[in-house]
């Protein structure tokens, strides 16, 4: 089934959706959570569970966060453009 609002849209008014590139994971417990929500300098999960503060991250990028995406501001149609 398709939505006749989309087929009929030119995609005009586009509005680039920002890969989000500011992920960490934790080495020990596999927590992934951005830098910005990480309220500290140590892993919260890793502090709840097992009472250890250990800050050992490293960078995560999301599976298909490659390439630019598109939304249309119109229909709403996610528009991807891969490398």
């Amino acid at each position: 089934m398709t939505d006749t609002k989309m087929d009929e849209c030119r995609h005009l008014k586009l509005v680039l959706i920002k890969p989000e590139t500011d992920k960490l994971r934790c080495r020990r417990c596999n927590l992934t959570i951005s830098r910005k929500d990480l309220e500290g300098d140590f892993c919260p999960e890793c502090l709840e569970a097992r009472g250890e503060r250990h800050n050992d991250f490293e960078p995560f990028t999301p599976e298909g966060a490659t390439g630019v995406q598109y939304r249309c501001e119109t229909c709403g149609m996610i528009i991807r453009c891969d490398d």
